[in-house]
């Protein structure tokens, strides 16, 4: 059976996505480097370069400059602030109060892991279970819950963007960690 959110909870899940997706791009983006937009094949891009540590750089893609949404983010990059704490507390609301689903916590770290390490940066997208105990802060509606109980996260990606643009994302495991998960 699906039942309607009331408005203020879905207000609430709305400022939580936008302070999130700000604080995702603060997380992907060290203070200490700065933006540079880069000209290939007549098209402008935004990278980040943040020194390396040895006198280099090391470059990440960003986004197309023509995307207003990134532009408008480098442009007020030093006014972000990741307000973890604050996001905690409308998440606790919306769980307890609205009766949002959440994902159990190992899905929840897996998933946190993998955005951290900017798989979602490459373009990835959350599939599954886990991603549809999102629809409904989006819908504005609750479903039953039944039909979140799986409890998996799955992912998909467009390789050929992270190919294109030359970028990837360091090892998730360390090579002892993916040997004992071979070995179990």
């Amino acid at each position: 059976m699906i039942k309607p959110i009331d408005i203020v909870y879905q207000t609430l899940f709305s400022e939580l996505t936008q302070r999130c997706f700000d604080g995702a791009f603060l997380s992907d983006f060290s203070p200490e480097g700065r933006f540079v937009p880069v000209t290939v094949k007549d098209r402008t891009y935004w990278y980040f370069d943040m020194p390396d540590g040895f006198g280099g750089k090391k470059r990440a893609y960003v986004g197309p400059v023509d995307d207003t949404e990134i532009s408008d983010r480098v442009e007020h990059f030093k006014g972000l602030k990741a307000d973890i704490k604050a996001r905690h507390k409308l998440v606790s609301t919306l769980v307890r109060e609205a009766y949002l689903p959440q994902p159990n916590p190992i899905a929840g770290d897996v998933v946190e892991a993998l955005a951290n390490a900017g798989l979602f940066r490459l373009r990835a997208v959350l599939v599954g279970t886990t991603a549809f105990q999102a629809y409904p802060g989006l819908l504005g509606v609750r479903f039953d819950e039944a039909s979140l109980q799986t409890g998996d996260a799955d992912f998909a990606q467009f390789h050929s963007v992270s190919a294109a643009v030359e970028d990837s994302i360091p090892p998730v495991l360390s090579k002892r960690q993916a040997e004992a998960a071979q070995a179990a």
